[in-house]
C-alpha cells in the first residue's frame, strides 16, 4: 500500500485552492483510517520511495502484486511515470514570484493551515504512522507559509 505524508497531501489541495475537497475540515479521520490500513499492510510504500529510488519502488510494487519485477518491467514503469505524472502536479500555472518553477505544484508553496499541521503532529496514531514512514513528527520538519 502506498502512502503519502497526509500533511503534504493536504498541501496539494490547499495550494491549488481546492479547500472544498477537504469537506471543510482537516481530514484527520480519513487519513487515520488509511494510516491504520497502511500500518497493517506487509507491502508498505511511501511516496518518497518513488522519488528517491524509482527502480526499487517499482520492484517492490511488482512483487507486492505477485508479478516478477524484471528489469524490462521496471524500466517501462519508470518511463511511463516520467511521462504521465498527473497534469495538476506537473502544471506550472499559477506560479507566484519566488516559486521554484521546476517543482511540482504542491512543493512550490505552502498553504496548509497551521491548526491542521498541529492536529496531525499531536495525534497519537498519526505520530505512529509518521515514525514508521520516516516522516518528521515535529513542526520544524515542515515548511511554513
Amino acid at each position: 500500500m502506498l502512502l503519502r505524508n497526509p500533511i503534504f497531501a493536504l498541501n496539494s489541495l490547499f495550494v491549488r485552492g481546492w479547500d472544498e475537497a477537504t469537506g471543510g475540515g482537516d481530514m484527520l479521520g480519513y487519513f487515520s483510517a488509511i494510516g491504520t490500513r497502511w500500518l497493517a499492510d506487509p507491502n508498505r510504500l511511501v511516496y518518497e520511495d518513488f522519488r528517491r529510488d524509482p527502480a526499487a519502488y517499482f520492484g517492490r510494487l511488482f512483487a507486492a502484486w505477485g508479478e516478477e519485477p524484471t528489469p524490462t518491467r521496471i524500466a517501462a514503469a519508470i518511463a511511463y511515470a516520467a511521462g504521465h505524472y498527473h497534469h495538476s502536479s506537473k502544471s506550472t500555472g499559477g506560479a507566484q514570484p519566488g516559486d521554484a518553477p521546476d517543482a511540482v505544484r504542491s512543493e512550490r508553496a505552502w498553504a496548509v493551515p497551521e491548526q491542521i499541521v498541529a492536529a496531525y503532529l499531536a495525534d497519537p496514531l498519526m505520530r505512529e504512522v509518521f515514525a514508521e514512514a520516516g516522516w518528521p513528527r515535529e513542526r520544524a520538519g515542515y515548511p511554513t507559509a
